[in-house]
C-alpha cells in the first residue's frame, strides 16, 4: 500500500523534492484525504506535510489547488491570510471541510537570516512566569499579532469539527503557541509539526506537557539545525519526537535530540537547509507509511 502511495504522490504531486520557496505545482485529480481521528496516522502524517509545503505556494496556486479537492468533497472551504506588514511575513491557512478543520502556518522563505536572528530574549508566557514560564519573545509576538484574525476565521469556518494544527520551521513554533494562547484553539485534537525550534524553557515545558499530552507529534530531519535553536535556557516540549535518520522514522521518547548538530551559523551548508526544507519532511513522511507507531508510558530525559 505504502508503495503504490508514494507513487501517485511522485507523480500527481510531485513537488515533494522542491526548496520550499519553490512554487509547487497543481495536484491533479486527488482528494485531500485526511480521517480525522485522534491517534497518530501516517496518511493523516503525509496530508498535513503536504498542506504545510503548500502553505508556502502563491495565493493563486493555494486557490487552485484547494478547488481541485472540493471536486471530491465539496464541503472543503478554506481562509489565507497574510501578515505582510512584518519583517517574517507571516501567513496561516484554515481547511475546513464538514468532518474536520485544519490550521497550518507557514515557516519563514529566509531560514539564513531567520536562524540568525533567534538567539533573542524570551518573555514571560502570558504575563505569568510562576505558573506558566517564559517563551522566545519574537515566536510569542507573532501569534499575538495573528490571533484576532484567527478568532474571526475559527468562528465562522469551524462548528464542532475535529481540530488539527500543524505548520513546519517558524510556523511549527506559531502552531505550538497558538493553541495554548488562543481560546477557539484549545480543544485542538492534534498538532503534528514539522523541523520545529525550541520555544520555551524549563518550566514552560513542564506546564505545557500537562496540557498537550498525547496530542503532540514532532518530527526532525536528521541533519535539520533548526529543532537545536535557540539553545541557551530553551528545550522542547513534548512526550517524543520522531527522528527521521536514512529516510526511516526512529521513536525517540523524550524531549531532546541525542545528536548534536547545531553548527556554527556561518558553516551552515546546503545540505543542512535541504534537511530543514519543507520538501525533505514531505519526502520522508512518505517513505513511512507503513511505519508502525504503538502507544508508550510518558518518559523524560
Amino acid at each position: 500500500m505504502a508503495d503504490s502511495f508514494l507513487a501517485s504522490m511522485v507523480v500527481k504531486g510531485g513537488y515533494m523534492m522542491t526548496n520550499e520557496t519553490t512554487e509547487p505545482p497543481l495536484i491533479c485529480d486527488e482528494a485531500f484525504d485526511f480521517k480525522p481521528i485522534a491517534t497518530y496516522q501516517p496518511k493523516n502524517n503525509v496530508m498535513l506535510a503536504r498542506l504545510s509545503q503548500l502553505a508556502y505556494a502563491s495565493e493563486s496556486t493555494i486557490t487552485a489547488t484547494i478547488q481541485q479537492w472540493q471536486r471530491v468533497d465539496p464541503s472543503l472551504q478554506f481562509q489565507l491570510r497574510d501578515f505582510p506588514e512584518y519583517s517574517l511575513k507571516y501567513r496561516y491557512l484554515i481547511l475546513s471541510s464538514q468532518t474536520y478543520t485544519i490550521l497550518v502556518f507557514r515557516g519563514t522563505d529566509n531560514l539564513m537570516n531567520w536562524v540568525t536572528d533567534i538567539e533573542v530574549k524570551h518573555v514571560p508566557f502570558e504575563g505569568n512566569e510562576a505558573q506558566f514560564g517564559r517563551v522566545h519573545d519574537g515566536f510569542y509576538h507573532s501569534v499575538l499579532s495573528m490571533a484576532s484574525s484567527i478568532r474571526q476565521d475559527m468562528q465562522q469556518l469551524r462548528q464542532q469539527q475535529p481540530l488539527y494544527v500543524t505548520g513546519h520551521s517558524l510556523g511549527a513554533a506559531q502552531a505550538l503557541l497558538s493553541v495554548l494562547m488562543i481560546d477557539e484553539l484549545k480543544d485542538f485534537t492534534q498538532i503534528i509539526n514539522y523541523g520545529q525550534p525550541r520555544v520555551g524553557n524549563k518550566a514552560f515545558q513542564r506546564w505545557v506537557d500537562l496540557v498537550i499530552a498525547g496530542r503532540y507529534f514532532r518530527q526532525v530531519n536528521e541533519g535539520d539545525p533548526v529543532p537545536e535553536v535557540p539553545s541557551v535556557d530553551y528545550v522542547h516540549v513534548g512526550e517524543f519526537y520522531m527522528l527521521c535518520k536514512d529516510e526511516q522514522y526512529q521513536k525517540i521518547v523524550g524531549v531532546e535530540q541525542p545528536i548534536s548538530i547545531l553548527k556554527e551559523l556561518k558553516d551552515l551548508s546546503d545540505d543542512d537547509i535541504h534537511d530543514h526544507a519543507i520538501a525533505k519532511y514531505l519526502q520522508n513522511s512518505l517513505h513511512n507509511l507503513d511505519w508502525p507507531f504503538t502507544p508508550h508510558k510518558t518518559e523524560k530525559t
